[in-house]
C-alpha cells in the first residue's frame, strides 16, 4: 500500500492482520494467517505419509519403478493413514 512501511514483494504486502494482495482492479484483498476452521490437525504421522505420497506421485513420472517401492514402503510404514489409502489406489491403477 502506498505510503506505508509494510515489506513488498510483487503486489503482496505483510500486513499486521495477514497478507495484503492486490488484485487486478488494484484493490487490496486481505489473507487470514489462521488456518480455516475446517482445517483438522494432522498427525506427524499424517504429515509424513502425506509427505511421502507427494515425492512418489513426482517419481511415478520418471522413476515408476523407485516410485512403486516408495509406494509400497508408505503403505507398510503409514498403514491407518489417508496417503496410505490413496497409495494403495495408484498402485492399483498402475496394476491395472
Amino acid at each position: 500500500m502506498p505510503g506505508t512501511n509494510w515489506p513488498t514483494t510483487r503486489g503482496v504486502y505483510a500486513h499486521p492482520a495477514g497478507f495484503v494482495r492486490r488484485n487486478g482492479e488494484g484493490r487490496h484483498i486481505a489473507k487470514s494467517n489462521s488456518p480455516s476452521k475446517s482445517a483438522v490437525a494432522k498427525s506427524p504421522a499424517d504429515e509424513q505419509a502425506a509427505g511421502k505420497l507427494r515425492v512418489a506421485k513426482l517419481l511415478l513420472q520418471n522413476k515408476p519403478e523407485l516410485a512403486k517401492a516408495r509406494l509400497t514402503e508408505l503403505i507398510d510404514q503409514f498403514p491407518d493413514t489417508a496417503a496410505a489409502k490413496e497409495a494403495a489406489e495408484v498402485l492399483r491403477q498402475l496394476s491395472d
